[in-house]
């Protein structure tokens, strides 16, 4: 996990071999880095921890089986994007790897079954009017001295800009490209954003970068960047305060070194925790 995975060539292999994964290129540098240490805290002194991860992250999945007694369970309701991520990882088809077909409202996983559940953009897939559900689930099914941690973009009143802003901003300050597109989807006050439900259209927002290329706001080496991802999802981002208080509902929320090597860094925050008595 290097600075290459955000540049050049195999950057470009990735947005192709990701096709219709909406998420950026590996983990930048020193989210990488969280990710390592979190798992070697949580996971230190435990012998065969059993791990969930939501989703089908590829770097994920491999991180978990790198500990070489870890039972791997990854739930995504997505079998087909399961296989397409296989194909990305190291430890491919590992016998210490189970899959499991569903949604994480409902995973078939016994109460105090798991040590560490890991997610990375997973609960922006959720309706907001889920997110206790959801967290109520995953600290039942987390073991008593279990932890869990989530990379989650948040809404952050001051890094909200119009789009007219963040776009001015990236050029001036020579951003990369990812940081363009974080701000200008997560943290921008373009009508694809929706008060009431805190859901961000994908379908909307990629009409405005098509038009604001057509008009001439963006230009073509912006729009190349940015139209790959392209797609009509639907995410949630709830404001930074709805969010923790939601999470510490059910985790005593422990803190972690957030990462800073880019931008969106700002208002993409890891949580962990473990669970409340």
């Amino acid at each position: 996990m290097g600075q290459q995975e955000w540049q050049g060539i195999i950057l470009n292999q990735r947005l192709k071999n990701r096709e219709n994964y909406m998420q950026g290129p590996k983990s930048s540098p020193k989210q990488w880095q969280t990710y390592v240490l979190l798992f070697k805290r949580f996971l230190a002194g435990k012998k065969n921890p059993r791990i969930l991860v939501l989703g089908s992250t590829p770097e994920l999945r491999d991180l978990a089986l790198s500990y070489p007694d870890a039972e791997l369970i990854a739930v995504d309701s997505n079998a087909e994007m399961v296989e397409k991520m296989t194909a990305l990882m190291e430890h491919k088809n590992s016998e210490r790897e189970k899959f499991i077909n569903a949604d994480w409202l409902n995973m078939p996983l016994p109460e105090n079954s798991v040590d560490l559940i890991v997610g990375d953009g997973a609960v922006a897939n959720l309706a907001a009017e889920s997110f206790d559900d959801f967290f109520a689930q995953c600290r039942k099914i987390l073991k008593p001295d279990g932890a869990i941690i989530l990379r989650e973009n948040v809404r952050i009143k001051e890094y909200v800009w119009s789009v007219t802003e963040i776009v001015a901003k990236s050029r001036q300050e020579n951003w990369h490209w990812f940081d363009l597109y974080s701000y200008s989807y997560v943290s921008s006050t373009g009508e694809w954003f929706d008060e009431k439900t805190s859901q961000v259209n994908m379908e909307k927002y990629f009409t405005w970068v098509k038009q604001a290329y057509q008009d001439g706001l963006l230009n073509e080496e912006e729009f190349s960047h940015l139209w790959p991802w392209h797609g009509n999802l639907i995410h949630t981002f709830l404001k930074e305060s709805e969010f923790l208080a939601l999470f510490s509902k059910y985790f005593q929320s422990l803190p972690v070194c957030q990462p800073d090597d880019l931008r969106y860094h700002k208002f993409s925050y890891f949580f962990a925790g473990q669970p409340k008595v």
